[in-house]
C-alpha cells in the first residue's frame, strides 16, 4: 500500500516529528541528574539525548570566536546530529511509510553530515 501526501502534508508531518523529538529529548534530558561527560576545550558539554546544547554551551558557544567557535560549533552540531539519527531508531517498527521515509532521509543525509564535519575537524 502507498500514501500519496501533498508538500503542505508532508511538512506538517516533518513538523510534528521535529516537535516529537524536542519532546522526548527535553524530557530524557531533564530526569537524567548525570552529565554525558563530554569535554572540549575546556568546557562540558552535556548534549543528553537528542544531543541538545545545555543554556551553559549555548552561551560558550555564543562567546567564542574564530578556531576556537569553529571547533566548538562542529562539535556540537556532530553531537546533535548523532542523537538524531539515535532518535530515528526509535521509529524502526513504525506502520507510517512517511515515518520510514524520513527515517531514512535523516540517517542518509545527518550520517553524511556528521562525516563531513569529522573531517572539517580534521
Amino acid at each position: 500500500m502507498q500514501i500519496n501526501i501533498d508538500k503542505k502534508s508532508g511538512i506538517f508531518v516533518a513538523i510534528i516529528a521535529v516537535l516529537l523529538v524536542v519532546i522526548a529529548a527535553i524530557s530524557f534530558s531533564s530526569g537524567r541528574g548525570e552529565h554525558s561527560g563530554m569535554h572540549d576545550m575546556g568546557h562540558e558539554m552535556d548534549h543528553g539525548m537528542g544531543g541538545m546544547m545545555s543554556d551553559e554551551d549555548m552561551s560558550t558557544l555564543e562567546s567564542s570566536t574564530g578556531a576556537a567557535f569553529d571547533k566548538f560549533f562542529l562539535t556540537s552540531m556532530i553531537a546533535h546530529h548523532e542523537g538524531a539519527l539515535h532518535m530515528v531508531l526509535m521509529i524502526q517498527d513504525s506502520k507510517d511509510s512517511n515515518l520510514l521515509t524520513l527515517r531514512d532521509n535523516i540517517m542518509k543525509t545527518q550520517s553524511a553530515e556528521i562525516e563531513w564535519m569529522k573531517k572539517i575537524l580534521g
